[in-house]
């Protein structure tokens, strides 16, 4: 039991995506009464071991993982261990559905010890059967691969098979209801096969099938989406036998060939979603894999057994074709909006009055602070803005793996008091903070390694529907959907100064603001929704497979 007085002090650790609306309630419910500093992952797990002897020195009561699965949780056994050199008093793994988990010393060498050990050592040998079995996939599609025929098509079997749980915002969530909804809208039934349930798809209309990763490997990373595999072929094969698809589409994700494996076996047409690649995601923006050479194959897979590749970006298709993939069967279809959720009449007042916003001009950004969100560069634009017109505040909404640069360059430009960071909100209360700004910004940056910026925002589509005043970055797509001084106003992408300037352009124009909205809204209900979207999809499968 929980004394009245509380823990004293707690440190809680969550994922981000679901720290503001999930895990605050239920550590505070856990911990009444308590001081609980919150921290997310995505900034903690880069410097844990640096932070330990801090978090020794503040002798916290308690130390707490709260997750979304205690069964899901990648490194739990890790998180153990570490919890035991923090001198904390309580040391606690907590899920959302109350399973409730004490780390003791005890029980971490009698089977978290050697759970870590086993695993380590079987990963090698797990990965190597994987990309042996795959070389044998990738040799007889080079082989005998032709597209498959399409016949009537009436029903669609979706597969998302990302390992990320949980997940209520972000791009990927707006991407997968968008495409849902699209099909529905033409005609179309669809279902999901799904390692998780899935924010903003109607189950009444879209059926959803989870088939949840299950397996040894908690321990280690890479390998566990690559058993996946198997198990899902197993468990999805009956429901597909039940509901006789007739075409399977699949948004990518690392180490999964299950769509390959499952198309040819029920002679499906296979249609990949394809945002880029992982493996080049991974060395640039977050950590190189372990077995990069197994992701590399299984992406190629993917790719040579695609009977149609739908990409975002030209970018995508250059690099596509330049590794050998034909380009008539590559689509070029940009990301969407849901014309009918995002739109200019949204009151937004509700979320103004909570912050104090007033009579204040809004400047927002919406985003998952990505590597090439740029909202560190907005961050740094706050200061020379406001200093010529103080009655500006930022709404920076959403929360990520760049949030702790964010809160930095506030932080040394003293300029907290005009800025709000809400963290992360539920998906269907997005437009109404959209609604609240009266600028949006987009101030995406260039790839790290000088390539071409590959990426389709969603966020875009979504300023553009909201009819509000855009500043973005003039970069690739960004540059080709938007046109300056009629749809957005458009700066150098990563250039403060540039960024400042279109800010304070539109800042002092209410006229300007008006006008690029209005143009920006025509705009993107007239080639840009989700309908139109899943539309070519239909059209290029039909001229591929006839």
């Amino acid at each position: 039991m929980i004394s009245k007085k509380g823990y004293g002090h707690v440190l809680c650790l969550a994922n981000s995506q679901m720290l503001n609306y999930y895990i605050k309630p239920t550590i505070k419910k856990h911990f009444p009464g308590s001081n609980v500093e919150f921290v997310t992952i995505e900034e903690f797990r880069p410097i844990a071991w640096q932070r330990l002897k801090e978090i020794r020195s503040k002798k916290y009561e308690a130390i707490v993982l709260a997750c979304y699965d205690y069964e899901l949780q990648r490194g739990l056994e890790k998180w153990q261990g570490y919890f035991l050199l923090t001198g904390a008093k309580q040391k606690l793994i907590i899920d959302l559905k109350g399973n409730k988990l004490n780390v003791t010393a005890v029980k971490f060498f009698l089977t978290g010890a050697p759970h870590i050990a086993v695993e380590t050592l079987a990963a090698p040998f797990v990965a190597r059967s994987v990309e042996q079995r795959v070389d044998k996939l990738l040799k007889a599609e080079s082989k005998a691969h032709s597209s498959i025929s399409l016949g009537q098509l009436q029903k669609i079997c979706y597969l998302r098979t990302d390992h990320w749980f949980g997940i209520k915002s972000g791009g990927s969530v707006t991407h997968i209801a968008g495409v849902s909804k699209g099909f529905s809208q033409l005609g179309y039934s669809l279902f999901f096969i799904s390692t998780d349930k899935l924010e903003l798809v109607d189950e009444s209309v879209t059926p959803i099938n989870v088939v949840k990763p299950k397996g040894f490997f908690k321990s280690v990373f890479e390998v566990p989406e690559m058993v996946y595999n198997k198990w899902l072929v197993e468990k999805a094969s009956p429901i597909i036998e039940r509901k006789k698809p007739d075409m399977l589409y699949q948004r990518y994700s690392t180490f999964n060939y299950s769509g390959v494996l499952l198309a040819r076996k029920y002679k499906l047409p296979f249609v990949l979603e394809y945002n880029g690649s992982e493996v080049w995601i991974a060395k640039n923006w977050g950590t190189p894999f372990k077995y990069q050479e197994v992701a590399e194959k299984i992406e190629l897979l993917n790719l040579k057994a695609a009977d149609l590749i739908v990409v975002v970006s030209e970018p995508l298709k250059e690099g596509l074709v330049e590794l050998g993939i034909p380009e008539e069967k590559i689509l070029v279809n940009p990301n969407g909006v849901d014309e009918s959720r995002l739109h200019p009449d949204i009151d937004g007042n509700s979320v103004r009055q909570k912050y104090g916003l007033k009579d204040n001009i809004v400047v927002g950004f919406i985003g998952t602070f990505g590597r090439w969100h740029g909202a560190e560069v907005l961050a740094k634009a706050v200061k020379p803005v406001i200093d010529e017109n103080p009655n500006v505040r930022f709404l920076f909404v959403g929360d990520g793996v760049t949030m702790s640069q964010v809160r930095e360059a506030i932080k040394e430009a003293n300029v907290k008091d005009y800025v709000i960071l809400t963290g992360m909100v539920p998906q269907p209360e997005g437009p109404t903070y959209l609604a609240a700004c009266d600028i949006l910004a987009s101030p995406h940056v260039p790839n790290p390694d000088g390539s071409k910026f590959f990426g389709s925002p969603t966020k875009l589509f979504e300023y553009m529907a909201m009819g509000k005043g855009i500043v973005a970055s003039d970069l690739d797509q960004i540059g080709e959907v938007l046109e300056h001084n009629r749809t957005a106003w458009l700066v150098k992408p990563g250039d403060v100064d540039s960024l400042v300037e279109g800010l304070k352009t539109l800042i002092d124009d209410n006229e300007l603001r008006e006008r690029l909205g209005k143009a920006a809204r025509e705009e993107v209900v007239a080639k840009y929704t989700w309908k139109e979207h899943t539309r070519r999809i239909v059209e290029a499968l039909k001229e591929r497979c006839g």
